[in-house]
C-alpha cells in the first residue's frame, strides 16, 4: 500500500509539472498552446446544469487537422491511472468547446483536454479540476409507484424550483419491483464501499416493495448499496423486509423475523452488517420516541419497542384486561406527538371489525384505551397522521376534508382549511414534516397533503399555528404516478441529534 500512495504521489507530481509547461510547449514551426481553461470549476451534477468551458487553441495546424478529446478521471479512486494519455480515463465528448450536464457523484474530479494534430499526431493536453455536488443530496422526496407497477421516487429541488422525475429508472440501477410498501431516510448509514472495499458511511434513502425487496440507495447518485443479499451475515430465506430506518445511535431493520439494529456509521467504522434480532416480528407499523423504536409486532399482534444494541425497554399495561401481547387486534396507525408526550395506536378489533380503539402510553406505561365514536371522522378516516412539533393532535381524512384528533384532552374532532386544492383530486396522504439544520433551528414546519387524480399526483406544503394549516399552501409540487410518502432530504444533516425528519414522522 505504502508503494502504491507513493506512486500515486510521484504520479501527481509529474502530472503537474506536465500541465504548467502544456500552455506554452512547442517550436516555432510546429506548436499548440491552449488557454481559457480555468484552474477549477463548481458544478451541480444531476440537475441538467451544464459545465461550460471555451478554450482558445493556437496552432500551427489547420483547423481541419485538429480533434479534440475531453475525458476525465477521479484521482482520489485506486483505480485511476494518473496519465492524461490513460486508456481509463471517462470520454466525454469530442468537441473543443465542453457545454455538457454533469451526472457523477460528489467529489473532486481531474478533466482533461487534449488537442491532437491527425497528419502529425503531435499532441497537447490541459486539465483542471471540477468540483461537484450533486443536486440529488437534498430536497422533498416523493416516493410513488410508477406506471409499470414499480417503485421510484421523484426529487424536488427548492432552490430550483424543480422537479426531477423518477430518479432510480434515469440515474440509478432502475425501479426497484413492486409496489410501494415504504421509504426511510437514512442518514450515516454504514456498508461496504465496493470502490474502495473499505467499510465506509452515506446518507441514503431505503426503500420496501409489496414484493418483497429492500435496497437502501446512496442519495448522492442514486445507486443501490446494499439489499438483502449483503445486510446479513449470510442470505436470510424468507424474510419479509417491512422497512429499514433510524433512531440515535442505530440504524433498524424492521422484519418479519423481528428488529435487526447496527450503530451509526459515523460513530464506529463498521460495513453495516445486521446481526442478531430483537423480538420475533415486525410490521411496517414504527415510530420512534424516547430513545426507543416503538412497533407493532404482525405475527403476534403485539406492542413493542427496541433500543440501542436492540436492548427492548420492559413495557407495562395499567388498563384492566388489556394486554401488550398477543392482543385480538390488528394495527392501523402508530405514532409519537412529542407535545403531548403520548405513543399511540390506532387499533382494529381482529372479531369485530366495526370496533375501532386508541391506545396511548407515557413513560413506558400504557395508561388509556379509548373506544372510537363508530360516527366520528377519526373512526371512518382513509388516512391519519400525527402533529409532530406544535400540538398535541392528530389528524385524519374523512370524506376529503382534513380533521384534527385531541390526543389528550379529548376536545371535539375539528375541521381544518386545506385552501388551493384542485377539484378531481383526492386527498390519499397526510404527513407533518419538519427539519431541523445544523445550527439547531428549525428551517421548516409544514403540514403535507398529497391528492391524487388519475395516474398524476400532486403535494401541497402549509405553514402552521397551532398545527392547523393556514392560507395557501406555499409550495406545490405536480408529477406522474402514485404516491405513498413524502419525505426531505437534506445534503448536510449535521450531527445525529439534529436530524428531525425521522425523528417525528415513521409510521406511514
Amino acid at each position: 500500500m505504502r508503494k502504491i500512495y507513493l506512486f500515486l504521489f510521484l504520479a501527481v507530481g509529474l502530472l503537474t509539472s506536465c500541465i504548467s509547461d502544456d500552455s506554452t510547449y512547442g517550436e516555432d514551426s510546429m506548436y499548440l498552446r491552449i488557454s481559457g481553461v480555468d484552474e477549477s470549476y463548481s458544478v451541480q451534477s444531476y440537475s441538467g446544469a451544464t459545465l461550460s468551458i471555451k478554450p482558445a487553441v493556437e496552432s500551427s495546424f489547420s483547423a481541419d487537422d485538429l480533434e479534440y478529446e475531453w475525458s476525465y478521471y477521479n484521482p482520489n479512486a485506486e483505480s485511476a491511472v494518473f496519465s492524461a494519455s490513460s486508456e481509463k480515463a471517462e470520454f466525454i465528448t469530442d468537441t473543443r468547446d465542453f457545454n455538457e450536464p454533469i451526472n457523477l457523484p460528489n467529489g473532486s474530479y481531474t478533466f482533461i483536454l487534449k488537442v491532437t494534430s491527425k497528419s502529425t499526431g503531435y499532441q497537447q493536453h490541459v486539465t483542471t479540476k471540477v468540483n461537484v455536488a450533486s443536486a440529488l443530496s437534498q430536497g422533498f422526496v416523493v416516493f410513488k409507484e410508477n406506471g409499470e407497477g414499480n417503485s421510484d421516487y421523484d426529487l424536488y429541488q427548492v432552490n430550483e424550483d424543480n422537479l426531477v422525475s423518477d430518479v432510480l429508472a434515469n440515474y440509478g440501477n432502475g425501479a426497484i419491483k413492486g409496489k410501494p410498501r415504504a421509504l426511510d431516510v437514512c442518514y450515516n448509514l454504514p456498508y461496504m464501499n465496493s470502490e474502495t472495499d473499505e467499510a465506509d458511511y452515506t446518507s441514503s434513502i431505503c426503500i420496501t416493495t409489496e414484493a418483497n425487496e429492500i435496497s437502501w440507495i446512496r442519495t448522492m447518485d442514486a445507486v443501490s448499496i446494499k439489499d438483502a443479499s449483503n445486510c446479513h451475515y449470510e442470505e436470510t430465506a424468507g424474510e419479509i423486509p417491512y422497512r429499514g430506518t433510524r433512531g440515535y445511535f442505530d440504524m433498524y431493520y424492521v422484519t418479519s423475523n423481528g428488529v435487526y439494529s447496527v450503530y451509526d456509521g459515523a460513530a464506529v467504522g463498521n460495513g453495516g452488517t445486521f446481526g442478531t434480532s430483537s423480538g420475533s416480528g415486525g410490521s411496517t407499523h414504527v415510530t420512534y420516541a424516547n430513545e426507543y423504536l416503538y412497533y407493532w409486532d404482525e405475527s403476534s399482534h403485539s406492542i413493542c419497542n427496541t433500543g440501542s444494541n436492540n436492548y427492548p425497554h420492559r413495557m407495562t399495561s395499567t388498563v384492566e384486561g388489556f394486554s401488550l401481547t398477543n392482543t385480538n387486534y390488528d394495527c392501523l396507525k402508530i405514532g409519537y406527538n412529542p407535545v403531548g408526550k403520548v405513543v399511540f395506536w390506532l387499533l382494529q378489533d381482529r372479531n369485530d371489525a366495526s370496533r375501532k380503539v386508541m391506545a396511548y402510553m407515557s413513560n413506558y406505561k400504557l395508561n388509556r384505551v379509548q373506544e372510537l365514536d363508530p360516527s366520528s371522522h377519526f373512526y371512518n378516516a382513509t388516512t391519519w397522521a400525527v402533529n409532530g412539533k406544535q400540538a398535541a393532535i392528530a389528524y385524519c381524512v374523512h370524506n376529503n376534508k382534513l380533521y384534527s384528533f385531541d390526543l389528550v384532552n379529548n376536545s371535539p374532532e375539528k375541521e381544518l382549511p386545506l385552501n388551493g386544492i384542485g377539484s378531481g383530486e383526492t386527498v390519499t396522504y397526510i404527513s407533518n414534516r419538519t427539519n431541523m439544520g445544523p445550527s439547531g433551528q428549525f428551517t421548516f414546519d409544514y403540514l403535507i397533503v398529497g391528492t391524487q387524480n388519475g395516474s398524476n399526483y400532486h403535494v401541497y406544503m402549509y405553514e402552521m399555528v397551532g398545527g392547523e394549516p393556514v392560507g395557501d399552501p406555499v409550495r406545490k409540487i405536480a408529477g406522474t404516478g402514485k404516491l405513498k410518502n413524502v419525505s426531505y432530504l437534506t445534503a448536510n444533516p449535521g450531527t445525529w441529534y439534529s436530524i428531525m425528519d425521522w425523528f417525528t414522522v415513521l409510521d406511514e
